[in-house]
């Protein structure tokens, strides 16, 4: 019976051991497993957030580009409505529009409008002050100021132009413009 004993303990002790280093390496390996579940989740969890955050941005800009184009259509059926006075058609109006839609200097939306077609000389104002000044200063500080149309020398039907403007630019231009009258006035 001590022969048995002394042969199956060791045995034993050495199964329960191999058992014990399987458990402690399982359980090292479930832990490892388990951090890399939870690492995975909280990845999965921000891409899920960031998955959201963009379609709600999407959202958005589908309604902003829905809203421009009923703007856009509203004023063109203005634009082509018979007058509101006397119910007689409006005058030929001629489409200026640029394909740009928002401004590249203030990162703003172009707003629709109807603006005067001016023939013949340049008026005394914005490119009579200095045509290569103001051309200059109209590309660098107002380059989606649409306040009116030249239409050259020769008059023709249209009186009116159909453009998208920037209201910062158009802001801009009459401040350098009342700038520059008062230097020529001095």
């Amino acid at each position: 019976m001590r022969l048995m004993i002394s042969i199956i303990l060791p045995v034993l002790l050495i199964v329960l051991a191999g058992f014990a280093f399987y458990a402690s390496t399982a359980a090292v390996e479930r832990a490892g497993l388990e951090e890399g579940l939870s690492v995975t989740n909280s990845k999965l969890e921000r891409a899920e957030a960031r998955l959201k955050d963009l379609d709600e941005h999407l959202g958005r800009v589908t309604a902003d580009l829905q809203a421009s184009r009923q703007r856009e259509v509203d004023a063109l059926a203005e634009m082509l409505a018979p007058s509101k006075e006397n119910g007689s058609p409006r005058p030929p109006t001629l489409d200026c529009r640029r394909p740009e839609l928002t401004c590249s200097l203030h990162h703003v939306e172009l707003e629709m409008r109807v603006v005067p077609i001016l023939y013949g000389e340049p008026p005394v104002g914005n490119e009579a002050l200095a045509p290569r000044v103001y051309g200059e200063a109209r590309q660098r500080e107002f380059p989606f100021a649409m306040v009116q149309v030249g239409g050259g020398c020769m008059v023709s039907p249209p009186t009116r132009a159909l453009v998208r403007s920037c209201p910062e630019c158009e802001e801009a231009e009459r401040t350098w413009v009342g700038a520059h009258k008062q230097q020529h006035q001095d």
